[in-house]
This record gives C-alpha cells, sequence and structure tokens, in this order.
C-alpha cells in the first residue's frame, strides 16, 4: 500500500508529465470576447472589426490577420494600439453600424447605428496605418440623415458605397420610436478620403416604391443590389419580419427597381443572419440567423440565392458549425470567414459565440485552417449566368401582381415553374401521397377478403343454426362416393313421390321414405342439388332459355305437396 508521501510525489509527477501538452494546446494569442452587432471590413489583408456589444471595452479596435497562418483553434487575433479613449472626439460605442473600405487602401469608414455620440451619424474614417479617426466632409449632394441597421455594400470598380435603408437610431442600449427608410444613398470616393460625394438616389420604382425596412442585407452581385430579410416596422413600437420569399432589385445601370418573388426551396424567415457574394459571381450565400418563430433558435443553416433565376437552395454543408447570429460573414476567395456574434440565448440574455469559423465553398465542408500561402481570388467578372432585368410596364402602376403583406410591389417570377412547390406544399404532398396509398391498400385488403369470404360460402342455405351435423356419412354408406356428402337431415318440405319420374324407386341419398308415398327433401338432398347444378354444364351449351331437365324434376316433386287429401299425412 502507498504512503501519503509517496502518493504525493506520485500526483505531482503525474501533473508535471502532463502540463506540457496542456500548455502546448491552449492558444496564448487574445482576442475579442462578446461582440455581436458589429461591423467587418477589411484592409491590406486584414479584418477589421468595429462596434458591437462591447461590456467594459467599447472602444477596442480589432482584427484578424489574414495574411498569416489561420487555423480556428487558435485564430490570429491582433488588437490594434489605437488612440482612442472616451474623450475622443469622433468615435464612439456604437451597435447596428457600418464599415466600408471603397478602395481597398488604409482607410476605413464607419458610420451610423446606435451610437452614444451624434458624430457617428456621418462616415468617420479609421487609419489603419495611425491607428486614430478623422472626420471627413461630404463634398457635394445631400447628407444622409442619421440611421441604423442599415446596409452599406461596396462597389470596388466604381469607388462607390450604396447605402440601403435603415431607421432612426434609438438612444444606446434602448429602445425608441420605430421610423424606417426606403432610400438608396451612393457615396462617391476618390483619393482624397476626407472628401465624399453624398447622393439620394431617385429610383424608377413602376410598381411602386420599395418597402422601407432596416436590418436587411444588400449585396451587389453583377451591377445589381440584391436586398432580402429584414423587417418593417408595423407602427411606431412593433415590427415584422420579412420572409424569404422576394427580394428587391435594384439594377444601378439602369438606375431601376423592382420587387420579386423568389423560387426553390424558401427558407424560414430569420434575422441577424449574414449575407456575401458567392466566388461564382452570381450566387448569394446566407448563413445563420435567429429563427422568426416562436422559439427564436438560432441556426447553422446555409443557404444560397441564385440571383440569375431568384432561386433558393438549402446546402448540404460537409462536417458542422455551431449555430450562430448577429455576426458577420466575409469571402477570403473560396473560403467564407465568419466570427464572433451569439449561439443562443438564456432567458433574454444573449449567450456570446467568441468563436472563428472557416466555410470551404468549394467543397461546402467547415475547415479549420486556411492552407499557408493561399492566395484568394476575387469574384468571378465573368459569370455563368445573369439576372434579367424584365421589361417595366410605361405607366407606373398602383401595385404588383403578387403582392406580400410586407410589399405590394412585389410582380411575379418569370423563372417559376408553375409546378414548382414551396416547401409546405412539398411537405403537405409528402404526407397526402402515403395516406393515399395506404387508403388504398386498406380498401384492396377489404375487398380481397371479400372475394374470399364469396368463394368459400358454401352453397347450401343454412337455415337454421345447428342444422350442420358432422361429416358422418349417410346411414347405409360406407365410402364417400357418389350419392354421399355430409349428413345434414335437416328437413326442408316433403313431396308426393308419386310424380318424381322413378315409381317410387331409389328416393334418393338423404330423402326420407314416409307412410303413403310422401318424401321428405332434406337439406342434404338440397345441398347435392346445388352442387350438381354447378358442375352442369347444360346452361352453357344451350343458351335458349329453356328449363333444365333437373329444375323440371324438382318442380314435378313439389306439385303435389297441395293435392287434396294429404294434409292429414303430413307431420
Amino acid at each position: 500500500m502507498l504512503s501519503k508521501t509517496t502518493l504525493a510525489y506520485s500526483t505531482i509527477l503525474a501533473t508535471l508529465v502532463t502540463l506540457p501538452s496542456f500548455i502546448i494546446a491552449q492558444c496564448a494569442t487574445p482576442s475579442p470576447a462578446e461582440r455581436y452587432y458589429y461591423s467587418l471590413a477589411s484592409a491590406n489583408s486584414k479584418l477589421y472589426m468595429f462596434g458591437g456589444s462591447l461590456g467594459d471595452a467599447e472602444y477596442e479596435v480589432w482584427y484578424l490577420d489574414l495574411a498569416n497562418n489561420f487555423d480556428t483553434s487558435c485564430p490570429p487575433w491582433n488588437k490594434a494600439t489605437t488612440l482612442l479613449t472616451s474623450s475622443s472626439v469622433s468615435t464612439s460605442p456604437h451597435l447596428f453600424g457600418v464599415a466600408f473600405n471603397p478602395n481597398n487602401k488604409d482607410s476605413i469608414y464607419v458610420q451610423g447605428g446606435d451610437a452614444i455620440k451624434s458624430t457617428m451619424q456621418q462616415p468617420i474614417v479609421y487609419s489603419t496605418n495611425q491607428n486614430n479617426y478623422t472626420q471627413p466632409t461630404a463634398s457635394v449632394g445631400t447628407p444622409i440623415s442619421a440611421r441604423s441597421q442599415m446596409t452599406a455594400t461596396v462597389d470596388s470598380t466604381n469607388n462607390k458605397v450604396w447605402i440601403v435603408g435603415g431607421r432612426d437610431p434609438f438612444p444606446f442600449g434602448q429602445d425608441g420610436v420605430i421610423k424606417t427608410h426606403n432610400d438608396i444613398y451612393s457615396y462617391q470616393f476618390n483619393d482624397n478620403v476626407a472628401s465624399i460625394t453624398m447622393d439620394k438616389v431617385s429610383i424608377n420604382s413602376p410598381y411602386g416604391p420599395p418597402p422601407a425596412r432596416f436590418g436587411h442585407s444588400t449585396t451587389l452581385v453583377n451591377n445589381r443590389l440584391f436586398t432580402i430579410g429584414g423587417y418593417i416596422g408595423v407602427n411606431e413600437t412593433t415590427e415584422m419580419i420579412i420572409d424569404f420569399a422576394s427580394a428587391s432589385v435594384y439594377d444601378i445601370s439602369s438606375n431601376s427597381a423592382i420587387s420579386m418573388e423568389t423560387t426553390g426551396d424558401i427558407p424560414n424567415a430569420r434575422i441577424g443572419y449574414s449575407a456575401v457574394a458567392s466566388q461564382d459571381g452570381h450566387s448569394i450565400i446566407v448563413f445563420g440567423g435567429i429563427m422568426g418563430d416562436s422559439l427564436g433558435s438560432v441556426t447553422n443553416d446555409v443557404l444560397v440565392l441564385d440571383t440569375c433565376t431568384l432561386t433558393w437552395n438549402k446546402q448540404y454543408i460537409n462536417g458542422h458549425s455551431n449555430g450562430r447570429a448577429t455576426h458577420q460573414a466575409y469571402m477570403h476567395g473560396k473560403y467564407m470567414i465568419t466570427a464572433m456574434g451569439i449561439s443562443g440565448h438564456v432567458g433574454k440574455k444573449p449567450i456570446s459565440s467568441d468563436d472563428v469559423a472557416i466555410l470551404d465553398t468549394e467543397s461546402w465542408t467547415w475547415v479549420t485552417s486556411i492552407p499557408s500561402g493561399y492566395s484568394p481570388s476575387g469574384v468571378s467578372t465573368s459569370p455563368s449566368c445573369s439576372f434579367d432585368f424584365p421589361p417595366l410596364p410605361a405607366e407606373a402602376r398602383v401595385a404588383g401582381n403578387a403582392p406580400k403583406s410586407y410589399d405590394i410591389s412585389v410582380i411575379t417570377n418569370p423563372n417559376a415553374h408553375h409546378e414548382a412547390l414551396t416547401t409546405p406544399e412539398k411537405g403537405g404532398i409528402g404526407v397526402a401521397v402515403p395516406l393515399f396509398v395506404i387508403a388504398c391498400l386498406v380498401g384492396a385488403f377489404f375487398w380481397y377478403r371479400r372475394r374470399q369470404r364469396n368463394k368459400s360460402r358454401q352453397l347450401n342455405p343454412r337455415w337454421m343454426p345447428g342444422a350442420l351435423s358432422s361429416n358422418s356419412m349417410t346411414a347405409g354408406s360406407s365410402q364417400p362416393g357418389a350419392g354421399t356428402s355430409p349428413k345434414n337431415d335437416y328437413p326442408l318440405f316433403t313431396y308426393n313421390n308419386n310424380t318424381d319420374g322413378n315409381n317410387g324407386q331409389n328416393p334418393g341419398a338423404g330423402t326420407t321414405a314416409n307412410q303413403g308415398g310422401l318424401r321428405t327433401y332434406t337439406a342434404t338432398d338440397h345441398d347435392q342439388w346445388e352442387r350438381q347444378l354447378i358442375q352442369d354444364n347444360e346452361r352453357s351449351i344451350a343458351n335458349d332459355d329453356k328449363p333444365m331437365a333437373r329444375h323440371e324434376d324438382v318442380w314435378s316433386r313439389m306439385r303435389g305437396l297441395h293435392a287434396p287429401g294429404d294434409e292429414e299425412q303430413r307431420h
């Protein structure tokens, strides 16, 4: 038995042996925590994170270094050495803001959201080299009004950013009056980072104005802006979630906008999801979100919208990733990188998700790392297809021909097949078809059972219970054969045997002789007659409606039943 001293030394030794591997397994790189409702923007192969729910670290700026080895077990997070403090003039803690870099240089613009300082309601410039903010000026056009939960979509080809929708800001960390916007602003940039040209776009929308929405997503694909999801304001205190059964499309070239039905496997409504343009140049990848049902669960769904036909497809994914919501995503070549956000709720309190996930969008597999030396390629400039903007009516219409409760300007999708079914319709058919098959099988079973019963039914009528005796032979017969049958001598009627055609001889098996020439016709006689009748081919040979000889014989026996004077001889 080991002493206490020996046991103590053994425990210490075991701890020392396992300690190095434990230390090696830990990630020593610091990382942000509890970040959701933040915004992302890239510059110089770095992915910067701004704003969000930060606890006490309201001014921190973090970035992922995409040029270094990238492994999700220890992501390459870095904390920017900023000069930001609570006394900074321009910046402010904020939620639901936007961040964008129109020319992929060393300056990132940050704007809006529910912020403590009103200076956030116009774009401010964050220098990735100097780690500080400056306030630019709007040189031309109309400055945008203060707003939150809008979208900022970069058009790097034209050095533009498109701001779509949003709502008036709430007081930081509080609810407020819901006032929504359905406008589109364009920001034109040049080499001078302090100068922005802002213009409110005058949109040609022949089926009526698009809905005012917030908390949505807007993605630029092949010179068109596709806006989906989000909320609309029902009144000043209530919002409604917009489903994915339609998409608003703005064509930059023609300055025209329509709302069109989507088709395919239309996903359920959700909020707090991410949406990015796929590398193929014509698809939008949607990930995660909080389901719009009563449960409010966080999903890990990956959905793909083919913008050529506005067709949805739920993508099967290899591997597993936890559900994530209120996050952002970024396309690094074929890899979709997503980080932070929440994974659920405890009561009304969100559960932060402080990890990073990587989705390979070629193999559709969640991976744990990006290969060293990976050089990303951009979105395809020659996609296999593109969205065909439909001919617009010459005169403005009041509404579209397929209005929704949240958008009366929706029109039908010409690419949708009439036989195409929605997910609820597919579910209905999936239930109805098996029920129909089961009903047919049950009907066939009862039909077969009835037929078998008819085939096996005894030809001899059993008019009285107990009339059928055991399978003993008729009295006087030792071998079964012609004229023998199971004995069943229950009397049916009597007849005058003097007219049976054989002068009273051989009364027949089963018949009982009585005094005065009367005979008793029993159930056995009737059974034999029916069996012989089935075997009789006389009807099939001569179908001339003449009575058969067997019928004549029976009727001749029955003629004397009521002959004068026979009543007293009956039993």
